[in-house]
């Protein structure tokens, strides 16, 4: 501001708790990575660089609502392009609180048939909570990461996974685990900013990604694996 860029402030108490980028109207830097020196050099953290159009028009409405003033609860569920096929690849696109985020979330892990694979700097839906206990219960492979700092606090569903003995851990980083991540079937992943919690879908401004994408999704599994080794 200083420097004579414009810029504005959501004042509200929700939070704007986007984290991305922009470029050229046609690229997009997005995920759990804030722009700071923990996330780059101590919090596990995750991004992507998409270039597409549409994807990046998408991103602008949302820029644009935001610098209109227009956070959160009050801003338009107008998202231009939420269903994509990039370069083949199948993607949707979601912003909160306008477009009923959770809602597709359940949608994809309710479609798992073999595994769901998590991690979570914070997870207190308790809807999303008992669709995984039951996917567990019905046979499926549900394994989960949560920020150690998190797990014990009011509405985690991390007691009530460990009391019904699902295989979760506490992440193994003394700073922050800062992921916001699900892989169902090692075939698709959901990232963004958007933490697993009731604030997240109907008060805070978000952002995420649902990709249809075995490649991708075998990234996010790699740093579960190496997450979840160093779990307790």
């Amino acid at each position: 501001l200083n420097a004579g860029i414009p810029g504005v402030k959501d004042d509200r108490a929700a939070l704007m708790h986007n984290k991305f980028f922009v470029i050229d109207g046609d690229c997009v830097w997005t995920g759990s990575f804030n722009y700071t020196n923990n996330a780059s050099t101590k919090n596990n953290e995750n991004a992507v660089y998409v270039c597409d159009s549409k994807l990046a028009q998408n991103y602008t409405v949302e820029f644009t609502e935001m610098f209109n003033g227009q956070f959160g609860s009050t801003s338009p569920p107008d998202t231009p392009n939420p269903n994509l096929v990039i370069d083949g690849i199948k993607v949707e696109n979601y912003f909160a609180a306008e477009d009923g985020v959770m809602n597709h979330i359940i949608d994809i892990v309710t479609s798992a048939q073999k595994s769901v694979h998590f991690m979570a700097f914070s997870l207190t839906d308790s809807n999303l909570g008992n669709l995984m206990i039951n996917k567990s219960q019905n046979g499926l492979e549900v394994e989960g990461i949560f920020e150690s700092r998190m797990a014990p606090g009011q509405g985690s569903e991390c007691p009530k996974m460990l009391q019904e003995h699902l295989p979760v851990k506490l992440d193994g980083n003394k700073y922050t685990f800062h992921h916001k991540v699900i892989i169902v079937d090692s075939n698709i992943v959901i990232f963004g900013s958007f933490n697993f919690s009731a604030s997240a879908d109907t008060d805070n401004d978000e952002n995420l990604l649902i990709v249809h994408d075995p490649w991708l999704a075998s990234q996010f599994e790699k740093e579960f694996a190496k997450q979840y080794a160093l779990g307790v």
